[in-house]
């Protein structure tokens, strides 16, 4: 969720910056083989930043799901790579699994390897997604002094606050006088 919020708050560079900070402390406090999916990350990083900045992903909520649901695929297809491929079918995680059930299914390791983790990247890239959507869609007046794209539906959850607070005026606190 850090990489999708910097990448559409901030910029997608910045969400590579959280991308690789991220696999560097998950390689240092847990697993090794994280680092080799920092390339996982940095893709993510960049979809989710160039598509609600550059490609307009952002402007409706449906976009904006097809966004979530490019970034899945695009992460899967990688991740399966490097799983095959570099780490010999292993991804030391509970994915592996999931591969070895399709595997005993008829299907190959490349295919069964991306299945896997295709499932579990979606529901993870729509809560993610849609998490950020939340948290930047609540920001009010910060979004800003960030650069958050404006014609989005992040600035779109703002509209009813500031038009309240707008209608309401300052508020004002009343004492009692005796």
């Amino acid at each position: 969720m850090g990489t999708a919020i910097a990448s559409i708050a901030l910029g997608p560079w910045h969400g590579v910056l959280v991308a690789v900070a991220t696999n560097v402390v998950g390689m240092a406090l847990s697993n090794p083989a994280s680092i080799f999916f920092t390339a996982v990350n940095v893709a993510g990083a960049l979809l989710w930043g160039y598509g609600v900045r550059r490609f307009g992903m952002g402007r409706t909520v449906l976009r904006f799901l097809l966004l979530n649901l490019l970034v899945a695929f695009v992460c899967s297809v990688i991740a399966a790579a490097i799983i095959v491929f570099a780490l010999s079918g292993k991804s030391f995680h509970p994915l592996d699994d999931l591969a070895r059930s399709w595997m005993a299914l008829g299907q190959g390791l490349l295919p069964a390897v991306f299945s896997s983790n295709l499932v579990t990247s979606v529901a993870d890239k729509l809560i993610a997604g849609f998490v950020t959507l939340v948290v930047l869609g609540s920001l009010g007046p910060v979004a800003d002094r960030i650069s958050l794209p404006r014609d989005t539906v992040f600035r779109r959850l703002q509209a009813p606050t500031r038009a309240m607070a707008r209608a309401h005026g300052p508020q004002r606190t009343r004492t009692l006088e005796t």
